[in-house]
C-alpha cells in the first residue's frame, strides 16, 4: 500500500481527532462533572492550550525559521514543549497540595500522592532538561517508571470506596495513553533497518510521506494523557481535601507561572558540548558564525550530520554548506554535498541565550568509494553572492584543520567485504594484531627498491597509531639498515582499524647505494608512535619470541 503527502496526514490528523472526542468525551461524563468551578477551568484551559498548538503546528508545518521551531510539536524547548514541561509540572503540584490537605488520617492515599508529585515534577523538569538523554536505554527505564505509578494506582482504588475508584484508574487510562504515544509511536522506532519494530517486519521508510508526520500522533498523545492525569489529580483535590484548602486555588493557577519562570532563570538546558548525542566545538568565521557542536551517524551507504551553528544577528540568508569526504592519503574526494541552510532554529533560554541553526546534511557515498582509507568529513562554511560562493575564513577552531577555511569533523574508514581467512598467523602482536604472510625477494640491488608484501589482520579495532619496523641487519657486522612507515601505509592508519580488517600492503622499501654486500636478517615489529613502546609479539603457535628467523 501506497501512502502520498495528503493521505499520510489526513490519516493523522482523523487519529488524533477521534482521540481526543472519545477521551474529552469519556472524562466528560466521568469526570468533570465532579470537579469544582476552579478545577474545571483549570482542566479547559490547558485542554484548549494544546488544541490550539496541535493545530498551529499543522498550519506553520511549512514554515522555515524561527515560526518553525516555535511551533513545531516534536523540537525541543519551543511552545509546545514549555507546555508540555507547564502541564506535567501542574500534575506534580496538584498532587502534593492534594497530598498536604487531604481530609482524615489516609496515609496510603498522601503517601500514593507524594510519589505521584515527585514523579510527575521530575518529568516536567526532564522534558527541558531531558536528562533521559544521557540514559542508556532510557524508554525500558520509563516503562517500569510508568507501570509502577499504573500498579501504585491500581492500589490505590482497590483500598478506595466504590465511588472514588474512577478517578485512579482514568490516571492508569492517562498513562497509558501518554505511554503508547511516547513509546509506541516514536517515529525512530518506525525507521526500517534500524528501527524496533523492524525485528518484528514492520517499519516504514524514512522517505514515506507517513514517517515525516508520526510525531504528530505521537506527541498528541503525550499530550492528551497527561492533560487526563491533570484531570484527574483535580478530581482527587476536588473531592478529597478540605474545604478551607479549596481557598489554595491561587496556587495552582499561578503554579504553571511560576515554573515556566523557574525554567527561564534555572538554565536547565544541557549545554550542547554535554549532551550525550552532540560532539561539542568551538569553531568561530570572520563573518560571525560559530560552530558549536555537531553529530555524524556514518554507514557504508551515507553519512548524516547534524550542525548546530549560530550566526551573527540571526543572518542566515545566502548561507550555505559544502560536506567533503575526502581521502587522506591523496587528497581527492569521494563524495561531496552542497546545501543552501534549511533553517531551523533552537533555543540556549535562560541566562546568556543563544539562537541555534540546527543544519540536516545526508552525504550518499558511491558504491565505488575505496575501501581501508582513511577519509576526512570536511566542513566548508559559505556564503551565496551573486554568481558566485565565497568560503568564510576560520578564525579560531578547537577541530583540526585542512586549510584556513575547512575544518575537519572525523574522519572514518569504509571496511572491505569481510575475508575467511583461517590459516595460523606468521606473528601475533598485542591488541588482537596478526601478521599472516610475509613476501619479500631472496636478494636485493644496493641503489634499487627492495619490494616486501606483508599482509595483516585485526581482530579488534585499534584506537591507537602503531608504527612498523623493517630492519636488515648484516650477518657479519651486525650493522643494521632501518625503515620505518604504517603498516598499511598512510592509506589506513592502525588508529582506523576495525574488527575483521584483512589487508596487505607493497612496501618500497629505498636501498642505500652504500648498504654493503653479504648476506642480511631481516625482522620487523611494531611500536606505539605515542611513546615508542614496543608492541609484545608471539608465534602465530604461541611461542614468544624477540626477533625472527633469519631469511
Amino acid at each position: 500500500m501506497s501512502w502520498n503527502n495528503a493521505s499520510g496526514e489526513s490519516i493523522i490528523q482523523i487519529s488524533v481527532i477521534l482521540c481526543y472526542l472519545i477521551v474529552c468525551s469519556i472524562a466528560y461524563i466521568k469526570l468533570i462533572r465532579h470537579l469544582t468551578p476552579a478545577s474545571k477551568r483549570l482542566a479547559a484551559v490547558f485542554l484548549a492550550a494544546q488544541i490550539v498548538i496541535i493545530i498551529l503546528s499543522g498550519i506553520t508545518r511549512s514554515a522555515t525559521g524561527y515560526v518553525f521551531w516555535l511551533w513545531r510539536l516534536n523540537t525541543e524547548w519551543n511552545v509546545p514543549a514549555t507546555l508540555a514541561s507547564m502541564q506535567l509540572a501542574l500534575v506534580g503540584f496538584t498532587a502534593l497540595i492534594s497530598a498536604w490537605k487531604i481530609a482524615g488520617d489516609s496515609r496510603w492515599l498522601r503517601t500514593y500522592l507524594i510519589g505521584i508529585g515527585a514523579v510527575f515534577l521530575f518529568l516536567a523538569y526532564d522534558e527541558y532538561a531531558m536528562i533521559h538523554e544521557s540514559i542508556w536505554n532510557w524508554p525500558m527505564y520509563y516503562a517500569v517508571l510508568g507501570i509502577g505509578i499504573a500498579f501504585a494506582s491500581l492500589v490505590a482504588a482497590v483500598k478506595s470506596n466504590h465511588e472514588n475508584r474512577k478517578w485512579y484508574f482514568f490516571m492508569v487510562l492517562g498513562l497509558a495513553i501518554a505511554t503508547i504515544g511516547a513509546v509506541l509511536f516514536e517515529e525512530d522506532f518506525w525507521e526500517c533497518g534500524i528501527g524496533i519494530y523492524s525485528r518484528f517486519g514492520i517499519c516504514i521508510e524514512r522517505n514515506n510521506p507517513l514517517y515525516e508526520v508520526l510525531y504528530v500522533l505521537e506527541e498528541s498523545l503525550e499530550f492528551l494523557g497527561i492533560w487526563l492525569a491533570l484531570v484527574t489529580v483535580l478530581g482527587i483535590y476536588s473531592v478529597k481535601t478540605t474545604f478551607s484548602a479549596r481557598r489554595l486555588y491561587w496556587l495552582l493557577y499561578a503554579w504553571p507561572l511560576f515554573w515556566l519562570a523557574f525554567l527561564v532563570q534555572s538554565n536547565v538546558i544541557t549545554p550542547l558540548s554535554e549532551r550525550s548525542t552532540a560532539i561539542g566545538a568551538t569553531v568561530e568565521y570572520e563573518a560571525g558564525e560559530h560552530l558549536h557542536g555537531y553529530i555524524i551517524n556514518s554507514s557504508d551507504h551515507d553519512l548524516r550530520l547534524h550542525l548546530y551553528m549560530s550566526s551573527r544577528n540571526w543572518d542566515f540568508d545566502r548561507l550555505g554548506y559544502s560536506i567533503h569526504l575526502i581521502d587522506q592519503a591523496t587528497l581527492a574526494t569521494i563524495a561531496q554535498i552542497n546545501q543552501v541552510t534549511d533553517i531551523h532554529l533552537e533555543f540556549w533560554i535562560g541566562p546568556g541565550y543563544v539562537p541555534i541553526h540546527r543544519q540536516y546534511s545526508n552525504l550518499l557515498i558511491p558504491e565505488d568509494a575505496p575501501r581501508n582509507r582513511a577519509l576526512w568529513v570536511i566542513l566548508t562554511l559559505w556564503h551565496e553572492q551573486g554568481q558566485s560562493f565565497n568560503r568564510q575564513t576560520i578564525q579560531s577552531s578547537d577541530l583540526p584543520l585542512l586549510s584556513d577555511k575547512q575544518v575537519i569533523l572525523d574522519e572514518i574508514v569504509l571496511q572491505s567485504e569481510a575475508h575467511d581467512q583461517l590459516s595460523a598467523p606468521l606473528a601475533v602482536f598485542d591488541k588482537h594484531i596478526e601478521l599472516t604472510d610475509i613476501n619479500l625477494p631472496d636478494f636485493a640491488l644496493s641503489d634499487s627498491n627492495l619490494e616486501v608484501t606483508f599482509t595483516w589482520r585485526a581482530k579488534s579495532s585499534i584506537q591507537d597509531n602503531l608504527i612498523q619496523f623493517l630492519h636488515l641487519c648484516r650477518e657479519a657486522s651486525g650493522d643494521c639498515f632501518v625503515h620505518d612507515q604504517h603498516p598499511l601505509g598512510v592509506r589506513l592508519p592502525t588508529r582506523l582499524w576495525y574488527d575483521g580488517l584483512y589487508d596487505s600492503e607493497v612496501w618500497q622499501v629505498p636501498i642505500p647505494s652504500d648498504l654493503r654486500e653479504g648476506e642480511y636478517a631481516v625482522f620487523t615489529g611494531l611500536y606505539s608512535e605515542k611513546n615508542n613502546a614496543r608492541a609484545n609479539a608471539r608465534r602465530g603457535g604461541g611461542a614468544k619470541f624477540s626477533i625472527p628467523e633469519f631469511l
